[in-house]
């Protein structure tokens, strides 16, 4: 049986999330490195991540189905200073962040930034955490 990476993440509670969603949608799945990611974080970057692993002929109907998850979870924040729906996260601009970015650079294949904001391409507002959905969203099921 040939399989396929869908997804990587940094947090297992994140990449159960979307698991179950998939198993929801009725794509099997596993997820893979999570104890090594758990137990021994610093590894995470050398064997790349939580994966999410699916069947060869499963990815399309599985890369539409988390397309659709992350869209809606995108969707449900809204930005608090200007309402725009524009809301992603981006690595924090800070002395510390850069000098972060430079020595994972140096000690590995790519950089990693230490804190990360949200922040509304519509506005430039950045916010620590994601701002709340609006009413009328709170109560569907969103990653």
């Amino acid at each position: 049986m040939d399989t396929v990476i869908l997804k990587t993440f940094d947090s297992s509670i994140l990449a159960h999330i979307a698991s179950d969603r998939l198993t929801m949608a009725g794509i099997e799945n596993y997820i893979h490195d999570e104890n090594t990611n758990t137990i021994m974080p610093v590894w995470g970057m050398a064997i790349g991540g939580i994966k999410i692993v699916v069947k060869k002929e499963d990815e399309k109907k599985a890369q539409d189905a988390m397309f659709e998850i992350e869209d809606s979870y995108r969707r449900s924040a809204v930005c608090e200073k200007c309402g725009a729906q524009e809301i992603i996260l981006v690595p924090k601009k800070s002395t510390g962040n850069f000098l972060m970015s430079l020595l994972t650079w140096l000690f590995s294949n790519y950089s990693v930034s230490a804190e990360n904001v949200y922040h509304c391409k519509a506005c430039g507002n950045e916010t620590d955490k994601l701002p709340d959905p609006p009413e009328e969203l709170e109560n569907k099921d969103l990653l």
